[in-house]
């Protein structure tokens, strides 16, 4: 019935999600360029995410140090997260959670990475300190770029060589302060995988 053809309208967009084309059931794709109100409040709220994953990393490595385990803080971070978005869709748009079965599998594909990359990088901060975990964790960005120059063909011009280059001196300065550079074989361990599954992720979404 109607149900069945729904699905199968679902099905043959599910591989444009994230491209081109609107998908039966969910809100339509804006393409193009943003008007200036749009442009200002989407710095804004880049602005305040970033500063309050900051000022979370900084919390979190002292909850650590007083002795609360990386497993139960990633549960309750996660946890509550999930919940709260949860309620929230349900009160604001509750045909979100009417997704073909398809779908929810790459959802849970995701939330999975998700959790291990939050995971590793509480390890990391938890060896070594904040500025640290970061840099090893941002390593992705680079990872990003080569694969799609390696495997995509995608162009690599001097302008992602410099971006990827200035964003790497800069986080190892922040990190080194001017001194020396040193982390524990565990940390950089940690460090070095969630770069990759932050790279895994990112060519997921």
């Amino acid at each position: 019935g109607g149900a069945r053809l729904q699905r199968r309208e679902w099905n043959r967009n599910l591989p444009q999600i994230g491209r081109d084309r609107d998908v039966p059931g969910m809100p339509p794709r804006h393409v193009g360029t943003p008007d200036g109100r749009a442009l200002r409040t989407g710095v804004l709220l880049t602005v305040a995410a970033a500063s309050m994953w900051g000022i979370s990393g900084v919390v979190m490595k002292q909850i650590m140090h007083d002795g609360l385990a990386p497993q139960a803080l990633l549960v309750l971070r996660l946890g509550g997260s999930a919940i709260v978005t949860g309620l929230l869709i349900l009160l604001w748009r509750p045909r979100a959670f009417s997704l073909p079965r398809r779908f929810w599998v790459t959802v849970i594909v995701l939330g999975c990475f998700v959790a291990s990359l939050q995971y590793l990088y509480y390890l990391t901060v938890r060896a070594t300190n904040v500025g640290t975990a970061v840099f090893l964790e941002y390593l992705a960005p680079a990872f990003i770029v080569t694969w799609g120059w390696t495997q995509r063909r995608q162009s690599f011009d001097r302008w992602s060589a410099s971006a990827v280059i200035t964003a790497l001196a800069g986080s190892f300065l922040l990190v080194a302060g001017g001194g020396e550079l040193s982390v524990p074989r565990a940390a950089l361990l940690t460090g070095r995988v969630s770069a990759l599954t932050r790279t895994v992720q990112a060519l997921l979404s």
